[in-house]
C-alpha cells in the first residue's frame, strides 16, 4: 500500500465531506450563501470546518507529491498518517464543539499534530533540497 497516496485520498475524503455537509446544512435552511454570526449554530461550525480544511489539503498533498518523487525518508509514512489523524480530528473537534469560542479539546490536538506534522514535512522537503 502507498501511504502517501492514501493520505492524499483520505484528505480529500474529508474535505469533501465537510463540503457535502455545508451544501446539505445550506439546502435544509435554505441558505444559499454566508453563514450565521452565532459561532455556535450548526452552519457557522460546519463553514469553518470546511474552510480550515481547505486551507491545509492542498499543502498537505503538495508536500507528501514531493517527497514521494524524491524519495521520502523511513518516517515519512508515519507522519502521513499522523497529518490524517490529525485532520479529521480537528473537524471532529470543530463540528462537536458547542461553541467555535470554547474549542473542543479534539480541535486543539488536532491543530497541534497539524503544525507539528506541517513543520516536519516542510523541513524535510527543505532538507532534501539542499
Amino acid at each position: 500500500m502507498n501511504v502517501a497516496m492514501m493520505s492524499g485520498g483520505l484528505l480529500g475524503v474529508l474535505l469533501f465531506a465537510l463540503s457535502l455537509n455545508v451544501s446539505l446544512t445550506r439546502t435544509r435552511m435554505k441558505r444559499g450563501f454566508g453563514m450565521e454570526a452565532d459561532t455556535s449554530h450548526w452552519l457557522t461550525k460546519s463553514v469553518r470546518a470546511q474552510a480550515n480544511a481547505a486551507e491545509y489539503t492542498a499543502i498537505f498533498i503538495g508536500l507528501m507529491l514531493i517527497l514521494e518523487f524524491e524519495g521520502s525518508p523511513n518516517y515519512a509514512d508515519q507522519v502521513y498518517i499522523a497529518v490524517i489523524v490529525s485532520r479529521y480530528l480537528h473537524a471532529a473537534g470543530m463540528l462537536l464543539s458547542k461553541d467555535l469560542q470554547q474549542p473542543h479539546p479534539l480541535r486543539f490536538i488536532g491543530s497541534l499534530g497539524t503544525y507539528i506534522c506541517g513543520f516536519i514535512l516542510c523541513g524535510t522537503v527543505i532538507r532534501y533540497s539542499l
